[in-house]
Order: C-alpha cells, then sequence, then structure tokens
C-alpha cells in the first residue's frame, strides 16, 4: 500500500525565543524509507465473528462504496452537487467515511477505530495494523501489545517515528551549533 504521512513545506516550528528553526521536508518529497518498502500483502484468513461484525462503513457500507478515493462523506451533499445529497454539509466529523487515495498522503490515523471513521482503505474496507503502522512510519518488525483496538489505540496516540527522527536530528543540530558558539 504506497502511502505516506505527510506531504508539506514544513510541519515544525520551534523557538528558544532566542533563536528559530524549522523542520521542513520540500513540498512533495516523500520521506526516506517509506517510498522503499514492499508492499503489504494482504493476509490469507477467513473473517471470524468480530470482523464479520466491524466492517467498513458499517450501516453506511453501500455509501462508502460510491466515494471517491481520497474523499469523505462530503462527496454526498449538497454543496459538493450530489444530485441526491444524504448529509448536511460539515454536519459529520471530518473523518466519517474517510476514504485514502492511494496517490495521496494519509490522514492522520486517530486513536480509535470505528466501523465509519476513517480513513479507509480505497477498496473500501478497513485499515489493517500492519498497515496503520506502515502509514505512521512505524518499523514492520515492530512488535505492539494487546487486542486490535488497543493496538490501534497505542499507533494513533504516537508520534510518527520517522517525524520524531526528523525534529530530534534538527534540534539536535540546532543545539549543537549553539553549543559550538558558545565555546
Amino acid at each position: 500500500m504506497p502511502g505516506w504521512p505527510w506531504w508539506a513545506s514544513a510541519f515544525g516550528l520551534v523557538s528558544d525565543h532566542a533563536q528559530q528553526f524549522n523542520v521542513q521536508v520540500p513540498v512533495g518529497h516523500r520521506v526516506q524509507g517509506i517510498e522503499n518498502r514492499p508492499p503489504i500483502r494482504p493476509p490469507a484468513f477467513a473473517p471470524g465473528p468480530a470482523l464479520q461484525r466491524h466492517f467498513a462503513g458499517g450501516q453506511h457500507n453501500d455509501l462508502l462504496k460510491q466515494i471517491p478515493p481520497g474523499d469523505n462523506y462530503l462527496y454526498f451533499t449538497e454543496k459538493r452537487g450530489h444530485p441526491q445529497p444524504r448529509f448536511k454539509w460539515r454536519g459529520r466529523y471530518w473523518s466519517f467515511l474517510l476514504k485514502l487515495s492511494p496517490d495521496l498522503p494519509s490522514w492522520t490515523i486517530q486513536a480509535r477505530r470505528s466501523n465509519n471513521m476513517g480513513p479507509f482503505h480505497w477498496r473500501n474496507r478497513i485499515l489493517r495494523i500492519e498497515e496503520i503502522k506502515r502509514l505512521q512510519t512505524f518499523p514492520d518488525a515492530f512488535e505492539l501489545a494487546g487486542t486490535t483496538e488497543q493496538q490501534w489505540r497505542q499507533i494513533g496516540n504516537a508520534v510518527p517515528p520517522m517525524l520524531a527522527q526528523a525534529v530530534a536530528r534538527q534540534l539536535a543540530d540546532h543545539l549543537g551549533a549553539r553549543l559550538e558558539a558558545a565555546a
């Protein structure tokens, strides 16, 4: 699954009141290492009773299938020009029926998994733990403990490791330069 957690000209600004520094990624830059990972192969399994009850879109699964990749429930609003509006503009939370696009960055992985709260895979299914780990830049070998819901919460509450690394590297460079100037 191609995916990366951000595209931005700058995703952070830190100040120590004496000096500022930016943590930047050029527009359109894919964070090194993510795009070179092998694609995720769906595991071969028969869905058990828990998975049969937990399916993408819940009661709105039929609508989710009609939403284009990269869009959400707003697709079904009058403001977007849908011929049969089903929802009021901004009447739901932003991640309601939110679907990933294979050509765009992923949205934030939230700490709670739900039948109607995305992001969902563009093939109209709930993402797997292995997929959200990759989207959040966790190494494939990183092990999580607990149930699927507990693992999802751990990933959703975490700072993406590659983001933390980029910020830490810039902070170390900034502090190192200040220490050298003071010496």
